[in-house]
């Protein structure tokens, strides 16, 4: 999978005081496309750059899905103009992520199959390696037992592209570790991994920090979202940001950290992603 040059590792460790001395966090800092008000439309590159951020993750649309400003970059000449606006903006792509399938199931709809296979040829030609998969709304498998195992089995249809072409599939669900380990193990493909999101276990109850150790040693872990209650800017709410950011310290990660969330109080999406950077890249974060 890809991660960038850029270690998460910090050069001082927390203060007895639980406090996270500076430099707060050393990785490079993407958003969501859908975070910054352009989901899956080609303004989000510059939404970006105003934000003051390193990277994009875009959202893939499968084509004839598409709406007003939106695109797929199922056609070639979509993928050229993300590619130069990448190059135009510095704004570098993160990963893909298909969050159509909250819409339309992946464990359901007969298309999702072709429409996962599309997603990883696209997300291939951009020269990215990591796929988001969403398991929300009508995709959610929490106590959906018929639903897992149906994706279990359509999964399996998929990884085999994903390995020939050298793209992780990474599941973002509302489950436990168990439970996404249930899954990986049942496919059994390297090419599958967990897209951790803080807020999702967060609003479960499950330890974020305990979760990203343990997929992490195991390297089941292809990127991370960092998040909060919806609403809130990272500091002033619920998860303890200090505490995953030393998680994932521990496990070495050395990948994207990616943004995610709706407007604060007050603030434009733009604004929030910028204020969300500036706090995870500060001298000092508390909880």
């Amino acid at each position: 999978m890809k991660f960038c040059n850029l270690s998460l590792a910090m050069l001082l460790a927390f203060s007895s005081s639980g406090l996270l001395a500076e430099p707060a966090l050393d990785a490079r800092l993407g958003s969501t496309d859908w975070s910054i008000g352009a989901a899956g439309a080609p303004k989000a590159f510059e939404y970006a750059k105003e934000a003051k951020l390193e990277g994009l993750q875009v959202s893939y649309l499968p084509s004839g899905m598409t709406k007003g400003p939106q695109v797929s970059f199922d056609d070639e000449e979509a993928q050229k103009m993300y590619l130069k606006l990448a190059d135009e903006t510095g704004i570098e792509i993160t990963s893909t992520a298909m969050g159509i399938l909250n819409r339309h199931p992946f464990k359901s709809d007969p298309r999702a199959v072709d429409w996962v296979k599309g997603g990883i040829r696209a997300t291939a030609a951009l020269g990215e390696n990591v796929m988001l998969l969403a398991f929300f709304g009508r995709n959610d498998l929490k106590n959906d037992p018929e639903g897992t195992a149906e994706t279990i089995a359509r999964l399996k249809q998929v990884t085999p592209l994903a390995e020939e072409m050298g793209i992780t599939l990474a599941l973002e669900t509302t489950l436990n570790e168990a439970e996404h380990r249930h899954i990986l193990e049942a496919v059994d493909s390297p090419a599958l991994k967990v897209y951790y999101d803080t807020a999702n276990s967060h609003a479960n109850g499950y330890p974020i920090a305990e979760e990203i150790v343990s997929l992490g040693k195991d390297g089941l872990i292809a990127e991370v979202h960092f998040k909060d209650k919806q609403g809130w800017l990272f500091g002033a709410g619920e998860v303890n940001f200090p505490e995953a950011v030393k998680a994932l310290q521990t496990i070495s990660y050395s990948g994207w950290v990616v943004l995610e969330g709706q407007a604060a109080e007050g603030k434009t999406l733009q604004e929030t992603a910028a204020a969300n950077a500036v706090y995870l890249r500060g001298a000092k974060m508390t909880h």
